[in-house]
Parts: C-alpha cells; sequence; structure tokens
C-alpha cells in the first residue's frame, strides 16, 4: 500500500495542479509561488513538529501504510513531559483502596470536569495497551510512583527521541530537520488541506504535498509575543520556552476555533538571578497564601499550585523551621535565613500574626522565600474532534488534524500528573491512525 501511495499521490496532485491550478494559500504569508521551484515533496501524512506526540504519530501512520514527511525547525530540549512520568493505574487490583479513583476519574477530577469525555474515555481505555506497545517499540522501563504515576526508569529524553526516530525511521519516514513551514495548502474546491510551503534550513524554498497533516509542534510558552498577546499575565515556565508557537501562528492564521487560549497547567517556581527554576521543598515546609497557612505534606503539587492561584497574582511564600530540617535538607537548602518569624514578616512586610502562634519556638532560625505559580502547560489552544480533526466555526477541516499543546479543551481547567505523556501516547499513537486512513480513502 505504501508504495502504492508514493506513486500515486505526487502523479495525482501534479495533475491536479497541472489542469486546475486548483490550490489555495491556507495562511496568506505573502509567499510567491515562484520562488518555489524544486521539485515538490511528495507523501500520505505531514506532521509538523518533533515533540514526543509527533514522533509516536509518525510511527503509527508509516505502521498504517503512510509515507510519512516530518517537519520540525529544531531539536526539542523539552524534558518535562518525559520526566513527569505517564499516568497510568499502576495497580488493577490495588490492596488497602490505594486508587481511590478510577483513571477516567482521576483525569475528571484533576480537570474540574470540564475536558471532553470522548477524550478521558480514550486516554483512560488505551493508556495500559499503548503503553506496553510504546515501552515495546523503545524498550523503556517504568518506576512505580504514586498509584496513578509511572516514572521512566532507564531513558533520558535525548535517548527516547533516538529511539523513536530510529524506529520510525525503519518504516520509511522522512526527517526534515531546520525547515520553516511558511504555510498550508487547500484544495480550492474541496477546501481539503493537501500540503504546505516550507523553506529548508539553507533558505531555499520548497512545496510538500499529502492529502493529511498533523500538527503536533507543542505550545506557545517559548512564543513571547503570542503570550503577551493571549496571554498578557501569564508567566512561561523556562523549562518549557523550547515550544515556538509554529503551529499556533499557522492555526491563527486559518481562522481554527481557539479554545481558552489563556489557560494552563501551572507550577510553583523560584525567582533566581538566571531566571524562574523549579520550586522544591522540605517536606515539613508550609505554605503561606494570603491569610492561609498550609501545610505542604502530603499535598499534590497541583493541590498547592491551586492554593497559590487562589491570590490574584499567583504568588505566596515557602516557610520552615530550621529545627525541622533533616541533616541533608539544611545542607542542600538554599533559602534566606531568618532570625525568629518576626524578622521574616518584617522583611517582606507581612500581616501574618497567626503564624506565631504555628511554632513553639517563634524566636528559632528559619528559612523561606517567596514562590510563584507559573505556566507549564498549554491547557487552552485549538478545538478538535474526537478524530483530532481541527475545526473551523464547528466543522472539521478535511484532512488537517492536531494532537498535544496544540490543541484545547480536552484536558478540562487541570492537568493530572502525567496526562501530558498519557496524550502524547493514546492520542499520538490514535491520530497517527486517523491520519493515515484519511490519507488512503
Amino acid at each position: 500500500m505504501k508504495r502504492w501511495c508514493n506513486l500515486f499521490t505526487p502523479l495525482f496532485l501534479a495533475g491536479l495542479l497541472f489542469f486546475n491550478g486548483s490550490f489555495i494559500p491556507g495562511c496568506g504569508r505573502g509567499v510567491s509561488e515562484r520562488s518555489y521551484t524544486e521539485t515538490p515533496l511528495s507523501g500520505d501524512v505531514i506532521i509538523i513538529g518533533n515533540t514526543i506526540d509527533a514522533l509516536i504519530a509518525a510511527l503509527e501512520a508509516a505502521r498504517q501504510g503512510a509515507a510519512v514527511l516530518v517537519f520540525s525547525k529544531e531539536s526539542s530540549e523539552d524534558h518535562w513531559p518525559w520526566t513527569e512520568g505517564v499516568a497510568a493505574l499502576v495497580d488493577e487490583e490495588p490492596e488497602n483502596g490505594e486508587a481511590a479513583y478510577s483513571l477516567k476519574e482521576w483525569f475528571s477530577l484533576h480537570g474540574g470536569g470540564k475536558g471532553q469525555e470522548w477524550f478521558y474515555d480514550l486516554l483512560a481505555g488505551q493508556i495500559k495497551t499503548d503503553l506496553e506497545w510504546f515501552s515495546g517499540e523503545i524498550g523503556a522501563t517504568w518506576l512505580e510512583g504514586s498509584p496513578y504515576l509511572l516514572s521512566p526508569g532507564n531513558l533520558s529524553l535525548p535517548q527516547l527521541q533516538e529511539r523513536l526516530e530510529a524506529a520510525a525511521g525503519l518504516e520509511g519516514v522522512r526527517f526534515f530537520k531546520g525547515t520553516d513551514v511558511e504555510e498550508i495548502l487547500f484544495e480550492e474546491r474541496s477546501g481539503a488541506a493537501m500540503g504546505i510551503r516550507f523553506k529548508e534550513a539553507s533558505g531555499k524554498a520548497r512545496v510538500a504535498y499529502a492529502p493529511a497533516l498533523i500538527l503536533a509542534d507543542g505550545g506557545i510558552l517559548g512564543h513571547e509575543e503570542l503570550v503577551q498577546t493571549l496571554a498578557p499575565a501569564v508567566i512561561s515556565a523556562p523549562w518549557r520556552r523550547s515550544q515556538s508557537g509554529w503551529g499556533w501562528e499557522l492555526c491563527l492564521d486559518l481562522g481554527l476555533d481557539l479554545v481558552e487560549p489563556n489557560l494552563f497547567a501551572y507550577a510553583p517556581a523560584f525567582k533566581e538571578d538566571e531566571g524562574w527554576v523549579e520550586a522544591k521543598w522540605p517536606e515539613k515546609a508550609l505554605l503561606l497564601v494570603d491569610d492561609s497557612i498550609i501545610p505542604v505534606a502530603g499535598r499534590e503539587k497541583e493541590a498547592l499550585v491551586s492554593a497559590l492561584l487562589e491570590n490574584q497574582s499567583g504568588a505566596g511564600y515557602l516557610i520552615i523551621a530550621e529545627a525541622q530540617l533533616r541533616a541533608e535538607e539544611e545542607q542542600e537548602l538554599n533559602w534566606p535565613r531568618f532570625a525568629g518569624i518576626d524578622s521574616f514578616l518584617e522583611a517582606y512586610q507581612l500581616d501574618l500574626p497567626q503564624l506565631r502562634r504555628w511554632y513553639s519556638q517563634p524566636w528559632g532560625d528559619f528559612r523561606a522565600r517567596p514562590v510563584q505559580a507559573i505556566a507549564e502547560y498549554c491547557l487552552g489552544g485549538f478545538a478538535v474532534n474526537e478524530h483530532g480533526q481541527l475545526l473551523r466555526k464547528g466543522k472539521p477541516v478535511s484532512g488537517l488534524y492536531g494532537v498535544g499543546e496544540i490543541t484545547g479543551g480536552l484536558h478540562g481547567t487541570g492537568l493530572a500528573p502525567g496526562a501530558a505523556l498519557a496524550e502524547a501516547i493514546v492520542f499520538g499513537r490514535y491520530v497517527g491512525r486517523e491520519a493515515a486512513l484519511q490519507s488512503q480513502q
């Protein structure tokens, strides 16, 4: 099937262009067609991006017999979805009621019940099967974290990407790195996606044709202009700033349905001279937000973020008495030291007298520092249907798909731990399959 598609697709599209001139530019960036003089590339599925989602979609589409072309600007340095781990029900029959919720309930709980039911069903129903497939493809092992989270046991992100690209390459997937996709092309009569205009790293202008396109290059947290336009109050996590916002720009130019662009999942962070760093804290620390005093022991990161976001600025303070620190914690903790609670309150001009009553020795030495909730995942994005097709005015755009942080409204108002990687594996594979089938119709 793949060989037949490779022969048929370029002949069909070349004839279409020669006889009809029947394509229209998708994004209107003012690029002259006459500058595209190189022989067009062709395939069955074009994927924009080199995220984990993109690579999994590429591998699955190729396994379905599609000729796949992957275009990316640069290598991803986005370690976060991988290092956080994958959401999965670790023990199907846990003892002592460790897993209080089903996996679907777990996703819905963190999403405030406002995500897409079909999406929750897909992730919860397929993660076990697809994780086994994924692990077998790349030789991954996993470590049990919580009843709902597995952590990578043997692979770093570069190793993961290398193995995914190698597996996809064995299936005939072609990679075009250092490219710049300038617009998406559509067939004039049907309105279906049919290719892209792009520039190679050398600056040479090219065209590539395929009846199915997947946008999978992530969110906008590295695109300062888009963040300032769509969510001006948001601080982007620097560990997510490899995101170029490439696909978002293309979707905005196409007028696709945008869902809550200022909706993000957040992480606690500390401000340092070189910028923001992910916050870590001792187990017995307290979180102070406005008039609230919150022990952090036993609480998930998401619970602390929710508390921080109760303050309009998303800011608070972490504090711990030095007497509560273990020896290794005291050695590693680089928080400022304060001689007594009053010294801390005065330094930050806080009116929190009840904090003095929290400790039996408020005159002792304390460590404390400000903490801020900053955005680390785009929950908003562009609407897709249950087939992964991107929407315009509520209707699917034929041949155009989205997966990962380019999509919006799937998870809800929050993100379960490991849900980003679960989406990459399950929804990435699903959309790759859907796009391959579309290309062969």
